[in-house]
Parts: C-alpha cells; sequence; structure tokens
C-alpha cells in the first residue's frame, strides 16, 4: 500500500509579552506624578555621580529618548546584554546631562515596536540638580550593578553589569561590630586563639518615602543587586559613609505611615578583609 508523502515544516515561535507600567491614580492625597531626585557633578567623584538605566526585551525595534526640560528630544544609545540577544538597555550618565543640556526636569521614553505593535511609555520623571551638601542633607543615594538573571522579567543581565542609581530621604549608618571567633583547647586544657573576623553590619533606612521610591528599592536595588555602593549626606551621621560597598545580610521591613512608607534593611561590609589567625 502506498502513502503520501507530505511536508512537514516545524517552525518555534516565542512568546512576548508587551510591557505595562503601573500609573498610580491620583485620589486626591498626593502627587499622581512621582519625581526621581538625581544630580550630577563635574568631578569623576564617585559619590558625586548618578546613573538610570531602562531596558526593555522582545522589541523588533526599540528607541530609548531623554525628553529635555525645553520638550526637545534626545535619542540615547541603546546597548545589547551580553547573554540576552532579545534584551536592549540603556545608561544615562546624569553628569553627562547636566554638562550637555543643565539642570531641570526630565523624562525617559521607551518607544517599541513588538509583535507588530507600536506604543510607547514613560520609564521615569527626573529632577535634575547640581551636586550639592546642603539640598542633599538627609538623604542617601546608593549605586546597584545588576549582574543575574532576573526572573520576574525574564532578563539575564549576566557580565552586563547594568548601572543604576537611587536617592532618598533617608539614613545609612548604625554600625553595629561583630566578631567571628574561633579558639583552640589544647592537651593541657589551655585555650588559644585560631582566628578573629570582624563582621560590621549597617542599617540602611529608606525614610517616609512614596510608592515609586519604595518599589524601585525594593524590587530592583535590594533585589537585583550584585554590587552596592552606599553614600550617606547627612550632615551629623557618625561617620561620613562614601561608595561604602555592602550586600545585603538580612529581609527589608516595611512600616507605613499612608500613604508614604519607610523600608529599613540591614546590610553588611561585601568584603570582609579584617582578620587576624594564628601562625606558628
Amino acid at each position: 500500500m502506498a502513502y503520501a508523502l507530505e511536508e512537514r515544516v516545524k517552525e518555534v515561535v516565542k512568546v512576548v509579552k508587551l510591557p505595562s507600567m503601573y500609573t498610580r491614580q491620583n485620589r486626591g492625597a498626593d502627587e499622581c506624578c512621582c519625581k526621581f531626585d538625581v544630580f550630577g557633578s563635574e568631578t569623576n567623584d564617585l559619590e558625586k555621580k548618578m546613573y538610570t538605566s531602562a531596558w526593555i526585551k522582545y522589541a523588533q525595534e526599540v528607541n530609548f529618548i531623554l525628553i529635555r526640560p525645553n520638550g526637545l528630544e534626545v535619542v540615547l544609545t541603546a546597548l545589547p546584554f551580553v547573554n540576552d540577544e532579545d534584551a536592549l538597555y540603556t545608561t544615562v550618565d546624569w553628569s553627562n546631562i547636566i554638562d550637555l543640556y543643565g539642570i531641570g526636569c526630565y523624562q525617559i521614553r521607551i518607544d517599541f515596536l513588538i509583535s507588530g505593535i507600536e506604543d510607547s511609555f514613560i520609564w521615569g520623571n527626573y529632577n535634575l540638580f547640581n551636586y550639592d551638601l546642603q539640598r542633599l542633607n538627609h538623604k542617601v543615594m546608593i549605586t546597584s550593578i545588576f549582574d543575574s538573571f532576573q526572573t520576574f522579567e525574564n532578563i539575564n543581565f549576566k557580565d552586563t553589569k547594568v548601572k543604576d542609581s537611587l536617592c532618598f530621604n533617608g539614613w545609612f549608618g548604625n554600625s553595629q561590630d561583630g566578631m567571628l571567633v574561633e579558639n583552640l583547647v589544647y592537651n593541657n586544657r589551655e585555650t588559644r586563639k585560631s582566628f578573629r573576623e570582624s563582621v560590621v553590619e549597617y542599617e540602611l533606612t529608606c525614610q517616609t518615602e512614596s510608592e515609586c521610591i519604595v518599589n524601585k528599592l525594593r524590587e530592583q536595588h535590594l533585589l537585583n543587586e550584585n554590587e552596592m555602593y552606599v553614600n550617606d549626606y547627612n550632615a551629623f551621621n557618625h561617620n561620613q559613609y562614601l561608595n561604602t560597598s555592602v550586600i545585603i545580610a538580612e529581609s527589608p521591613k516595611a512600616t507605613y505611615n499612608h500613604p508614604k512608607a519607610t523600608i529599613t534593611v540591614k546590610v553588611e561590609d561585601k568584603f570582609k578583609n579584617k582578620r587576624s589567625k594564628f601562625t606558628k
């Protein structure tokens, strides 16, 4: 019995998801539009520089647009992820922007084409000013580097090292010195030192901030950081913390003063290089 030959073609199609940005409703209690404070400086001091990164996945065409205070638009450079061919990102160095265009209110918009659908959304609104310690009093600025696989957006940041900064009302410090201790007990019941290692813990507090600041802190920086550098600008802090490299030590805790919230998280030194040990 003869059988007719049938040509079959297998095609793999990626399932895409259109980006969706949450917009807070204006219910009359607070501002409906959240703005992020960002600053820049002519110097290369890291504590005086901030960065903002934006990204998108599954876009056949994408333009990252910086909208200047006068309404003119600047096309930002779109960069590929090292280990994710379907995603693109851009990073804004606000020191460069302040040098080129000056201070004022900026927006970052993402224009995209996904599966034949053209649309755009606002990534964020930014209030850019010159680095000024008086203006930054009672504030903290963190800069994080993302270098992991981010499951909820399905983007692989590995080896791309995307940099992003966040400035908020708060406090960093209240350091508590801990110590890892190991001793040896000899046959004669004499106790001798084996090693000591200093483990310093700090409190990072985001104090009474709006929803967009709190969400960015929790859902981006605290969840995704591989490296985090903290700068505290409080005039009366016990220590001056500049570019302090830390890692998350415990789960963050939230308290609410509606519609604001306060986030407190314990962090510790990323590099534990303060130790001593017994040698023969």
